[in-house]
């Protein structure tokens, strides 16, 4: 029996269709299975964002700051300004407190083994840079122990200013 030609290009049209419907079902039926076959992360979306954004941001980490103590009975920094024009400070250092300290002290404040009360002296902090030309301007000790922010920290104390060579 001879088909009418709209008859048959409407066959073709619903295999094709019946084709496609089948390509897609399959095509879904492999990415679920892939989903289901694959392993939890054991983080959140949000959590990874989170890192991601963490790890992205700058992290600026503060400049290390070196104590100079300025004593008022020896040595060449008797005063702030003094210090100021030897490292090249563009203003003038803050001055604070501290403990000079021995090796054999415990705690902060504690008194030496010999029964001397802790010396309060004055000093400033420079950046690495300053501190260098600090040590060139002055001859001194760079293993002076104090308590620097809770902590014993050795300090520069300068002895006498270098003599020109």
């Amino acid at each position: 029996m001879y088909a009418h030609p709209d008859e048959e290009n409407l066959t073709r049209w619903l295999d094709k269709q019946k084709f496609e419907e089948d390509k897609a079902r399959k095509e879904q039926f492999e990415k679920d299975k892939a989903l289901k076959d694959r392993k939890p992360t054991p983080w959140s979306r949000e959590a990874w964002q989170a890192v991601a954004a963490r790890n992205r941001a700058v992290v600026v980490k503060p400049e290390r700051q070196f104590p100079i103590i300025i004593t008022s009975s020896t040595g060449p920094f008797t005063t702030p300004q003094i210090l100021q024009e030897a490292a090249g400070l563009s203003s003038l250092p803050e001055v604070q407190w501290m403990t000079r300290t021995s090796f054999s002290a415990s705690e902060e404040g504690s008194r030496d083994p010999d029964g001397e009360e802790p010396e309060k002296v004055q000093y400033c902090d420079v950046n690495l840079k300053q501190r260098l030309q600090v040590q060139e301007y002055s001859d001194g000790e760079e293993n002076a122990l104090i308590w620097f922010q809770g902590k014993k920290r050795a300090a520069w104390l300068a002895r006498s200013v270098k003599a020109e060579e």
